[in-house]
């Protein structure tokens, strides 16, 4: 369900700025709306990855569940110890974690990456 935003705020940029904006929604492949709400909360998008990223974390994520799957099989006939399942589990877990954290999730912005923002939040006063 998509959020409700009653306010619409109209920003006036440099041609320069303008262009900045339409380049990093571009490479982060969300609307400029999205791009400038990140912004504000202090975060900066990830650069959009190709698809064929998205294909192989799939992959990597059907993998892993097969493996879980036979593991629990393997815990339910005392063929597997649940030491080395439980860290299997956490290490599987910890992996996919890593690649979202590092790839997809948004970076916190470094006080230097500001001027974009600062533009803008004055033309908002």
């Amino acid at each position: 369900m998509k959020k409700y935003r009653p306010c619409r705020v109209d920003v006036r940029l440099s041609w320069e700025d303008k262009e900045k904006l339409e380049k990093k929604a571009k490479k982060t492949g969300l609307p400029q709306s999205t791009l400038i709400r990140f912004l504000l909360d202090g975060y900066e998008p990830q650069t959009r990855l190709d698809d064929e990223f998205y294909i192989k974390l799939d992959e990597l994520r059907i993998a892993i569940d097969k493996l879980q799957n036979y593991a629990r099989i393997g815990l339910l006939r005392g063929w597997l110890d649940m030491e080395i399942y439980s860290q299997v589990y956490k290490d599987t877990a910890m992996l996919i974690l890593d690649i979202k954290r590092e790839y997809l999730l948004p970076k916190k912005i470094n006080n230097k990456d500001l001027k974009l923002l600062e533009k803008i939040n004055k033309n908002m006063k």
